[in-house]
């Protein structure tokens, strides 16, 4: 081992519960022993698992440092995306705990393994705080926030925004994803008093929306909507789903992407500003992180763009949904955080 990876004991102590949903875990009851760390902020996660485990050992090794050693060591990982080289060896590990709530490049690794595992994801109090995001920008859009800021640019004191005023409550929304991202765009925004209609593929009804629709059959609502807001999960289906079609039938709304990158046809966005089809375009997530210097959105003027910090997740999040699953995996039972990786969510 090198000398930036080490190897704790760590007290297990599991406290137990009783899970509601019963569901058969594939690699039936397990009780973590080797925990594999992988990320800065899987680091510090060390410390409190030496409060909640006992008979286990923790080892953190930074991701550019990983082998295939590690992986056969591991009965547990902890990380964010799984390296593409992960099963080119033996592999120990039966759970894979994702940091994040996306599992979009971790998935499919596991998907085309055959291995017999758990994955799990964090999620946390992110739905929140991605819906927080979505009426700050609204409010911010809506209450003249562009044309004040501009306005300090020559000290002109403009009171036409009086004259001008529109309820931000008054906004016709509609959320494409209906999972917990939307939904919790749905609760805030709701809170606020604003009602959302929800697109996702079947029509299944959601009680945080107004309504839902099958997306193909979402053309009417997208052409009356002031605002649409993206909450999509990347997997093969909804790769560049937002495209230019989609958006074609837009007339002047605002589009927020808090989903994930790769589901947009950035292309189709910049054809959608220039033809009058959207009228601003919020960026919190790019199909490239970090989105580089020369890239067009960052000089547009009917685009922000924000470094994917729409959701953010504390340890305290990523602690409590990794103890949350080891619970549920100690009676036997599939975690209610467990990814279905052939899907991708």
């Amino acid at each position: 081992m090198g000398h930036n990876r080490s190897t704790q004991r760590v007290c297990l102590g599991v406290k137990m519960s009783f899970s509601n949903s019963g569901a058969p875990c594939p690699i039936g009851r397990f009780f973590p022993q080797r925990i594999l760390l992988t990320t800065p902020l899987a680091a510090p996660l060390a410390e409190p698992l030496q409060k909640e485990f006992v008979r286990a050992q923790v080892r953190h090794v930074p991701n550019d440092e990983l082998s295939r050693e590690d992986f056969r060591w591991a009965d547990t990982w902890v990380g964010f995306d799984l390296p593409s080289w992960t099963f080119a060896g033996e592999v120990s590990v039966k759970w894979f705990h994702s940091q994040s709530d996306g599992v979009d490049k971790s998935a499919p690794i596991l998907a085309a393994s055959g291995a017999n595992y758990v994955l799990t994801h964090s999620v946390g109090d992110m739905p929140r705080r991605i819906g927080e995001y979505v009426l700050a920008y609204h409010l911010w859009l809506t209450r003249g926030g562009d044309l004040f800021r501009a306005n300090e640019q020559t000290g002109a004191w403009d009171t036409d925004f009086f004259n001008n005023y529109v309820d931000p409550r008054a906004a016709t929304v509609v959320v494409i994803g209906t999972g917990e991202v939307g939904c919790g765009v749905a609760r805030v925004l709701s809170a606020y008093g604003i009602e959302a209609v929800g697109l996702n593929t079947s029509g299944r009804q959601v009680e945080e929306f107004s309504a839902c629709y099958p997306l193909h059959e979402g053309a009417p609502h997208l052409r009356k909507a002031t605002l649409v807001v993206s909450a999509l999960p990347l997997t093969p289906a909804t790769d560049k789903i937002i495209s230019r079609d989609l958006l074609s039938n837009l007339n002047g709304a605002v589009f927020m992407n808090v989903g994930r990158g790769p589901t947009v046809d950035s292309d189709a966005v910049h054809w959608a500003l220039d033809s009058g089809h959207l009228a601003k375009a919020v960026l919190d997530v790019h199909e490239v992180e970090p989105l580089p210097p020369s890239d067009w959105r960052w000089g547009h003027p009917q685009v922000v763009v924000t470094p994917h910090v729409s959701g953010p997740l504390t340890r305290s999040d990523i602690f409590e949904a990794f103890t949350e699953c080891a619970r549920s995996l100690a009676e036997g039972v599939l975690p209610d955080l467990a990814v279905d990786a052939k899907r991708g969510y």
